[in-house]
């Protein structure tokens, strides 16, 4: 389809030239040259925006190419009598006359030049092969940015998991901590547990015992330790009555260890029909407890002239056979506080007798020093060192109950720990 071109006094403040070509595959296309100031007359001068045009267009056809020529009146001023072209769509150079004809057509010998002198200009070359070429790079364009939108929806997902988890309300992790506590004590699960060479040593110490040693049995902890505490008592004692072993039991904490000792002696004495006096005696508490595990290894009847019921000692079987430590066979520590050590120490070290410790889990780190001077002979270390006695004592208690919901609570803390990092890791790299 050919083209005529006028000069127009309105284009662009560089003088310029615009085009009018009629309907064309059903769009309507005003094309604009603009004539550079630093042009020479002769110069092939091209406009960015006609080769953007053109690009979105396809080939035009030869019988398009050599059409008629529209001259309508573009610019809204007078149109100057001579024509500049024809300018042939679908080749590849463009050329029209800057200066009333001194110009002249001459092909691809000036695109060089032309790109040269524009420095962005692009020559346009519309076949077939460089179709293909810009088609294939919209194509593969298009599919990159599919991939990464896709990239960065799946990104932004994953984070937005993580981002909520790591703010999740502490309600939630409080009552899932509920939930793993509650359940396993109405459905107990008994999950596999693993015995330590420190409790197996002190079982085998008192099942050496012979029926109707002496042994005694300290309650020496608070209250507040009573979930660790407590099933060692309770093991210890069954132990040892099931071995028909007398026992002397004794506290040197002030506050609320007598009251749990006795609720305790006198629970299990009645499950194995043990008698006051005779299987077993309770000799309470006195103030001064380093004085009174001395006191003890020279009389006990000096420290203790009555028992907790304010029976003199004279008057029971029991401890009319037992003077002094040097009657006892083994002492069973159960503690909660540095009481440990005197026993140790004081005992001990300056009487021989032996002794094994039952502790709270932070105690037991402290007290393997005991074990590797033989001090002590063995060791239970928190509810699990006491599950394990239950265990090897074949005694299902309340140590063992409460092993599977801390089992389960410790296994839950891990998770919320590993997702809680990884969340931290995530949601940081994203921002």
């Amino acid at each position: 389809m050919g083209v005529q071109g006028y000069p127009c006094s309105h284009a662009s403040g560089y003088g310029g030239f615009q085009f009018y070509v009629g309907d064309i595959q059903g769009y309507t296309l005003r094309l604009a040259i603009s004539e550079y100031s630093k042009a020479d007359a002769g110069d092939y001068v091209f406009g960015l925006g006609i080769f953007r045009c053109l690009r979105s267009l396809s080939r035009f056809s030869r019988q398009e190419q050599g059409g008629n020529s529209f001259t309508p009146d573009l610019c809204g001023g007078d149109v100057g009598k001579d024509t500049f072209g024809p300018i042939h769509l679908g080749e590849t150079t463009f050329g029209c006359q800057l200066d009333n004809g001194l110009s002249q057509l001459s092909g691809t010998k000036r695109d060089n030049h032309r790109c040269g002198f524009g420095g962005s200009l692009y020559v346009f070359e519309n076949n077939s092969g460089h179709r293909k070429s810009i088609y294939g790079k919209r194509i593969a364009n298009q599919e990159l940015k599919k991939k990464n939108e896709k990239l960065k929806m799946k990104t932004e997902n994953s984070t937005n998991i993580f981002f909520k988890l790591t703010n999740l309300d502490r309600r939630y992790i409080y009552l899932l901590i509920g939930i793993a506590v509650f359940i396993p004590l109405i459905f107990p699960l008994r999950l596999p547990l693993g015995v330590t060479p420190e409790s197996e040593a002190l079982f085998d110490k008192v099942e050496s015992l012979k029926e109707g040693s002496v042994v005694m049995l300290t309650f020496d902890y608070y209250p507040s330790t009573l979930p660790e505490t407590q099933p060692m008592s309770y093991a210890a004692l069954k132990h040892l009555f099931k071995k028909n072993i007398k026992v002397i039991t004794l506290t040197t904490v002030p506050l609320g260890a007598l009251s749990v000792m006795e609720g305790v002696v006198d629970s299990v004495a009645g499950e194995y029909h043990k008698k006051y006096g005779v299987d077993y005696v309770n000799l309470g508490y006195k103030y001064g407890s380093d004085a009174v595990m001395l006191g003890m290894g020279k009389k006990i009847s000096d420290i203790f002239p009555q028992d907790n019921y304010d029976n003199p000692l004279e008057d029971l079987p029991l401890m009319q056979k037992v003077k002094n430590y040097r009657n006892v066979d083994f002492i069973f520590i159960v503690s909660d506080n540095a009481t440990v050590d005197y026993w140790v120490s004081l005992v001990n070290a300056r009487f021989g007798t032996p002794m094994g410790a039952g502790v709270t889990a932070v105690m037991a780190p402290k007290c393997y020093s005991y074990l590797q001077t033989k001090q002590l002979v063995g060791l239970l270390g928190g509810m699990k060192g006491a599950a394990e006695y239950e265990k090897l004592s074949k005694n299902y208690g309340r140590a063992m109950v409460g092993m599977d919901p801390q089992s389960i609570i410790h296994l839950l803390i891990i998770f919320f720990i590993v997702i809680g990092n990884i969340g931290y890791f995530v949601t940081k790299k994203s921002k």
